[in-house]
């Protein structure tokens, strides 16, 4: 497995981990990995384009 796909992997599994929690009302527990996700997504939006798994062309087309 890649490095993109292993962190494309980790995103997809923390944003369905915090969709369970928020479809079984567990706001707190969903907030909390919301919060990680935002975290891992912004660390890679700030990593120089050397260090990153993603193109410039992959970031600038990233809908935040």
């Amino acid at each position: 497995m890649s490095d993109l796909s292993k962190t494309l992997h980790k995103w997809s599994a923390s944003f369905r981990k915090g969709t369970d929690f928020d479809s079984w009302g567990q706001l707190v527990e969903a907030i909390d990995e919301y919060q990680i996700l935002a975290r891992q997504l912004q660390k890679e939006a700030q990593s120089p384009a050397n260090s990153s798994d993603f193109t410039e062309d992959h970031k600038a087309s990233a809908p935040y």
